[in-house]
């Protein structure tokens, strides 16, 4: 599982998208595509209402996954400290940060090996 960080007041927090995540958002969105947007509306204010309860959300899950992997973590912010924190000139960065999540949990990492004749079926041609 991939997971990426935010910096908030000079911490590093992890964060990830689980499947706890997943579920989390498929229970608030009805599904997993309209993300984007219930972080992206016309309402700024509620963007930024969103994108705090998504973070929270990936917040928790990177520090369960941090305690897992025994990696240090501080412990994760909850959504209300979170409001206390940003503000609506803050939703761009939060944006970028659960896309940011999103995608590396997507990403693949795939490891080739050259076939074990590869070097003399080149010599051939």
């Amino acid at each position: 599982m991939k997971t990426t960080s935010i910096e908030i007041n000079g911490k590093t927090y992890p964060l990830c998208f689980s499947l706890r995540v997943m579920r989390s958002c498929t229970e608030r969105y009805r599904s997993i595509e309209k993300i984007d947007s219930a972080i992206d509306s016309e309402d700024k204010l509620q963007n930024v209402y969103e994108s705090v309860w998504i973070i929270a959300e990936m917040m928790k899950a990177g520090e369960r996954y941090a305690k897992l992997n025994g990696l240090d973590a501080p412990e994760a912010l909850s959504e209300d400290v979170l409001l206390d924190i940003f503000d609506v000139r803050d939703t761009a960065l939060l944006v970028e940060k659960i896309q940011e999540t999103i995608l590396a949990g997507k990403a693949a990492e795939v490891e080739a090996e050259p076939e074990k004749n590869a070097e003399a079926t080149r010599a051939v041609k």
